[in-house]
């Protein structure tokens, strides 16, 4: 949750210096920096989709027939597109030409071999309210584009089996459902707080186990459930959840604030500013059903899309303020990169480390993990892998006492699975019976396991 804090100030930083860095002129040049990004990220995940594997050294990531471009899964993709491309769609509409077509038509059809069902739908009532908002708008190139996704759709779902498949599944729709329902069990019993910014990826096995406690026919309704869930797939209600009413009434005051500029620039459907507005648009409509705004790619997107579209209120903060607390806004900012850096390193040790463990170099991985720890000790992740290895290591308690301290930020099945093995060795078999019930209740037909997946048979 620090680190989220830390993350969180970078953004607003940002956003404040890239208000005062730029001058309005500058707008147009950085909604094409923009727009070749994306564009050149379609072009990767369309060269994937037709190559697989292409520009993809990993084996173990979500969705492997689905398009990830550089982003590592098909949804963080799509939601960075469905976010950028009403930009390509009014760049095209002001200027009819075929760069400008291929900025539209790339990220369209990025988005489509995502297979990003969310994203897809948040692009369908952006469109929807675009049309909406003018009756002028040329609707010929729009619907060209959209019969084009159709063939493609088409064509992608009778040759691959994995995409119908993938169309017709409700699983995930289900299981959505079901951490809403956690979610707001979470408001109902934290009104005023909340669980805390952050902690929705703590609380959720324990509000998961409470609940099908309560109501064990949900176990066969919603199944199956994730070993891990660190979001609600809803980030407007997470974000109440964890903050309580405080979090309710901004959620309430941003969706005013939307409404409120959309009445206003409809009026000139054909603007920048209105497709800037509509990209917010795009991403807040699948923040309903993801967590666009937990990611940095998308919530950085967000920011900058905020920052142009202010462009014309002239109502965010300026930094036209004295040199003490310039001064002292560069050195929070230069702390913000040291914490920057120490994670960045922390990072790689634990990749290594975890390398190790896997290669069964259980000391050598208690050296590298324990580096990783100093270096970020604010990292649950850090601390359960280091207990891990502690554990292949042959030394119970050591582990035993670096997962109680994890606790704070990193409480999931594998903690508890892990715990269980080291009770087990540690001859505390009341522990591991405790253990059993509490993880046979929230996650039924779950067997235990120290392997570390996301998914598990």
């Amino acid at each position: 949750a620090g680190l989220n804090s830390v993350l969180l100030s970078c953004y607003l930083i940002f956003s404040l210096l890239f208000y005062n860095s730029f001058q309005k002129k500058d707008t147009e040049h950085l909604i094409d920096l923009v727009l070749y990004t994306s564009a050149l990220c379609s072009l990767i995940g369309l060269l994937q989709f037709c190559f697989n594997g292409f520009l993809s050294p990993f084996d173990d990531l979500p969705g492997k027939w689905r398009v990830f471009s550089t982003f590592g899964n098909p949804l963080y993709f799509a939601a960075f597109l469905v976010g950028v491309i009403p930009l390509a769609i009014q760049k095209y509409f002001q200027d009819k030409t075929w760069p400008n077509f291929a900025l539209m038509l790339l990220p369209l059809l990025g988005l489509t071999v995502t297979f990003a069902r969310a994203s897809w739908l948040a692009l369908l009532v952006t469109a929807l309210l675009w049309i909406a908002a003018s009756k002028k708008l040329q609707l010929k190139p729009l619907l060209s584009t959209l019969l084009v996704l159709i063939i493609m759709i088409s064509l992608i779902t009778a040759a691959q089996p994995g995409f119908k498949k993938h169309l017709l599944n409700t699983d995930s729709i289900r299981g959505r459902y079901f951490l809403w329902q956690i979610a707001v069990t979470m408001f109902k019993e934290h009104p005023l707080t909340g669980i805390g910014l952050n902690q929705f990826r703590f609380e959720h096995l324990n509000y998961q186990n409470k609940l099908l406690a309560q109501h064990p026919e949900l176990s066969q309704k919603y199944r199956p459930f994730a070993p891990v869930e660190e979001y609600a797939h809803n980030d407007p209600l997470q974000f109440i959840a964890e903050t309580g009413i405080a979090g309710l009434l901004f959620v309430m005051l941003i969706l005013g604030w939307l409404i409120k500029r959309f009445q206003e620039l409809s009026k000139k459907p054909s603007s920048g500013q209105f497709s800037l507005l509509l990209g917010l648009v795009a991403l807040v409509i699948n923040s309903f059903f993801f967590f666009p705004f937990y990611l940095p790619a998308t919530l950085l997107l967000a920011m900058t899309l905020l920052t142009l579209l202010s462009y014309s209120d002239k109502k965010i903060v300026s930094l036209h303020y004295p040199l003490t607390i310039r001064v002292s806004g560069v050195g929070l900012a230069l702390v913000l990169i040291v914490f920057s850096c120490l994670t960045l390193v922390s990072d790689i040790l634990l990749a290594k480390g975890v390398d190790q463990l896997e290669k069964g170099l259980f000391s050598g991985s208690v050296q590298t993990l324990s580096a990783a720890e100093k270096l970020n000790p604010w990292s649950g992740e850090n601390k359960y892998f280091l207990a891990r290895a502690h554990y292949l290591a042959g030394e119970p308690a050591r582990a035993l006492s670096m997962l109680e301290q994890s606790k704070a930020s990193f409480s999931n099945y594998f903690v508890y699975s892990l715990k269980a093995f080291i009770y087990n060795d540690l001859h505390n078999i009341r522990q591991v019976n405790e253990i059993k019930s509490f993880l046979e209740t929230a996650l039924p037909g779950q067997p235990l396991t120290i392997k570390y997946g996301l998914t598990l048979e």
